[in-house]
């Protein structure tokens, strides 16, 4: 006994399955721009993310360069030998009364007489608004442009800081950055100790 397979006529299959129509077609476009977009956007803000930490890397490594700088010269340079400098002391002139400690006699520089930063923006990226008699009167000499003309490197030394017989070395660098300012500190200890 033979069996027989009934043979189903493609007339009678519904209609919604011969393929797509033009709205899920549309969908499907859609679908697939709005990913194509959050990728390209994605990548744009890697790019950004890469460049900010780079410049961030380059000022800090000039910083860096600052200090190597001033502990190369050793005895001969002007900024471990003055004692008179804003950081040399927390009561450089001997009225017994310590210097607001957010300055930490004078490392933080510069700074406004607030403790706030400076508006870098307005003072702009070159020395003399930030020395002596300028808007935040940092000493001379201590306010260096960087090697790119692009930011601006700010060293202070400080003797018996934190403890005695220790010298605090720190430079500020800040360069413009998409738009902003950005501030870096290092930080360097040296022992006067033989």
């Amino acid at each position: 006994m033979r069996t027989t397979m009934p043979i189903i006529s493609i007339v009678n299959l519904p209609s919604d399955q011969r393929g797509f129509t033009l709205v899920e077609a549309l969908i499907a476009i859609f679908i697939l721009i709005v990913g194509i977009v959050s990728l390209y956007t994605m990548q744009i803000g890697a790019i950004h993310g890469n460049a900010r930490a780079n410049s961030i890397a380059q000022i800090a490594t000039w910083g860096t360069g600052r200090i190597e700088e001033t502990l190369i010269r050793g005895n001969k340079s002007e900024e471990l030998t003055n004692i008179a400098g804003i950081g040399a002391n927390c009561d450089p002139a001997g009225t017994g009364i310590d210097i607001p400690p957010q300055r930490q006699c004078g490392l933080n520089n510069p700074l406004q007489a607030t403790g706030q930063e400076p508006n870098y923006q307005a003072l702009g990226w070159t020395c003399p608004p930030y020395l002596a008699g300028g808007a935040v009167a940092w000493p001379a000499g201590d306010c260096k442009p960087s090697q790119d003309g692009r930011g601006l490197i700010f060293i202070n030394v400080a003797n018996n800081m934190p403890a005695r017989n220790i010298t605090t070395i720190r430079v500020k660098t800040v360069t413009m950055d998409f738009g902003q300012p950005v501030v870096t500190t290092t930080t360097y200890f040296k022992s006067n100790l033989q």
